[in-house]
């Protein structure tokens, strides 16, 4: 007998083929890449980045997906707490959060609009870059740069950022900024859910289907997007950082059903893990640093 033909799974899947996202994200490549990075996306928004904490989980069909950290009352964090205090660190680590930092960029060797994904070594770099100079080097009229050096692989991965001078050809204006740039604060909003429903997540009880619902209050999800970089030769690579470590996750090679169902019920041994509880305190934790 054959088969029916499922509209909404072809969607999904022109999707996928199209990216899944409309948004352009980049990441440092290995080697020396360029990068204009733009002025904050609107007046009122005084940095030109946006930092989020995410965490990677699987749904009920064992889809590999992922979901805002909710901060001081998040579940998953609290069963990351809880795992460490219990001295279970290897399991612990599959609930730590993950930083992912945000700019707006011009990338000057492809003359490309890009979403800017940096991690926290990256960042500490900028940072370092931006106590040493006076001018403003996210203005688009000084032809202040920032250098990107990339180098290594996995733990031994290692990069180094410089702000200079170059003589600039691209033509700013013409690229409509002010109307192109991304809003960094909603990147993850596709992907915010509150607490009760990450609880039912964890436990085994929602596809990332049931999790769209939520999310948008009807039935379609047609419109729904996570966030998904563009592809490139050296995608395949680990990094050093947070943010690195998590493209790993999302470019490792699914587990079987059977393996991820296992997996969640061995978690499931302590049956706490995701009791009501008061909200997370500060942490000096640098997993966790709230």
């Amino acid at each position: 007998m054959l088969g029916k033909f499922n509209r909404k799974k072809w969607k999904e899947e022109k999707e996928t083929r199209k990216g899944g996202s409309k948004l352009n994200f980049q990441k440092p490549k290995v080697g020396r890449s360029v990068w204009k990075l733009l002025p904050p996306w609107k007046d009122g928004e005084e940095l030109p980045y946006c930092q989020h904490y995410i965490h990677f989980t699987v749904d009920s069909e064992g889809n590999q997906m992922v979901v805002k950290c909710l901060g001081k009352t998040c579940p998953i964090c609290r069963a990351f707490f809880k795992l460490k205090d219990r001295g279970k660190e290897q399991r612990a680590q599959k609930y730590r959060r993950t930083t992912q930092i945000f700019y707006n960029a011009v990338n000057l060797e492809t003359k490309e609009l890009a979403v800017l994904q940096v991690g926290p070594e990256i960042q500490k770099q900028i940072d370092m870059e931006l106590d040493e100079v006076t001018e403003d080097p996210f203005d688009l009229t000084n032809n202040l740069v920032f250098v990107v050096k990339r180098a290594g692989k996995g733990l031994d991965t290692k990069y180094q950022v410089r702000i200079k001078k170059m003589k600039a050809d691209t033509d700013f204006d013409a690229m409509n900024l002010p109307e192109s740039v991304s809003n960094l604060k909603e990147i993850y909003d596709g992907v915010t859910h509150d607490a009760d429903t990450l609880k039912k997540l964890l436990k085994g009880e929602l596809s990332k289907t049931d999790l769209v619902k939520a999310a948008s209050g009807d039935d379609d999800d047609d419109d729904f997007e996570e966030p998904v970089q563009k592809k490139n030769d050296n995608d395949d690579l680990d990094f050093e950082d947070e943010d690195d470590e998590a493209e790993a996750e999302e470019e490792a090679p699914k587990k079987k059903k059977a393996a991820k169902k296992a997996s969640k019920e061995s978690d499931l041994e302590d049956d706490d893990l995701f009791d009501d509880e008061p909200e997370i305190e500060d942490s000096d934790d640098e997993d966790v640093p709230f």
